[in-house]
C-alpha cells in the first residue's frame, strides 16, 4: 500500500515538473507577450482568444509529456499494481487540468483535446507498465 501511493506522489511530482518545463520550452520558443495578470479573469479570456494555436501546442504536447512521463515513473515504482497507479497519476492530472479549466475560460476545442490527449498519454504509459505478477 505505501508504495502504491508513493509511485503516485512520485508521479505526480514527475509529471507536474514535465509539464511545467515542456511549457517554459513552449514559452522560449512562441512568445507571447501580453500575459494579464492573475486573477483577472476578463482578460485572460481575451488573452487565451489571442494567443496562437502553437502556444496550444506546446501546452497539449506538456500535458501528453507529463501524463506520459509521470504515468511511467509511477508504473515503475508501484510494481504489481503499476497499471491502478498510472491511472492514479493521470486523474489527479486531469483534475488539476479540469481545475484549471474551471478558473481559466478556455477555448473549447482546447478543452476536449487536452482532455483527450490526457487520456491518450495515460493509457499509452500502462501500455508499458508491468503485468501484475501470476498473469
Amino acid at each position: 500500500m505505501i508504495r502504491a501511493i508513493v509511485s503516485v506522489i512520485a508521479g505526480a511530482v514527475a509529471g507536474m515538473a514535465t509539464i511545467v518545463f515542456v511549457e517554459a520550452l513552449g514559452h522560449v520558443v512562441v512568445p507571447v507577450a501580453g500575459a494579464p495578470k492573475p486573477g483577472d479573469a476578463v482578460a485572460m479570456r481575451d488573452f487565451l482568444a489571442r494567443m496562437p494555436v502553437s502556444a496550444y501546442g506546446f501546452i497539449l504536447l506538456a500535458y501528453a509529456a507529463g501524463c506520459y512521463l509521470g504515468g511511467r515513473v509511477a508504473g515503475r515504482i508501484a510494481g504489481s499494481r503499476a497499471s491502478r497507479s498510472v491511472w492514479a497519476v493521470g486523474a489527479l492530472l486531469l483534475a488539476v487540468t479540469v481545475a484549471n479549466f474551471a478558473m481559466i475560460p478556455h477555448p473549447s476545442w482546447f478543452v476536449i483535446a487536452a482532455i483527450v490527449i490526457i487520456v491518450a498519454a495515460t493509457w499509452l504509459a500502462t501500455r508499458g507498465a508491468p503485468a501484475p505478477e501470476g498473469t
